[in-house]
């Protein structure tokens, strides 16, 4: 979420940018999962709310596919694994 000080009300104003990068996490809909699209609005907004910030646009990406020029990253069992592994890695360095 980006943030920015709004001087003339004296209030945060947010822009939240909302992805998936797998058709399973598009379809889940707000489940359980946390990753959908419903999923991060709502935690977005809850942030948005803590910050006492005005979210004022929204940017959403679903189905977003991910390609690599240097991994073997495809809809293959072991294309997914290598896709999860380095989710995983780029969200722990986060």
């Amino acid at each position: 979420m980006r943030r920015s000080r709004d001087t003339t009300a004296g209030r945060t104003l947010a822009v939240t940018y909302l992805r998936v990068s797998t058709k399973e996490q598009a379809q889940k809909e707000g489940t359980d999962e946390g990753y959908s699209i419903p999923a991060q609005r709502a935690a977005s907004y809850k942030k948005a709310d803590e910050l006492d910030a005005l979210v004022v646009e929204e940017f959403v990406d679903a189905d977003v596919v991910l390609v690599s020029a240097t991994e073997n990253i495809d809809e293959t069992r072991s294309g997914m694994l290598l896709h999860g592994i380095m989710s995983t890695i780029a969200e722990f360095c986060i």
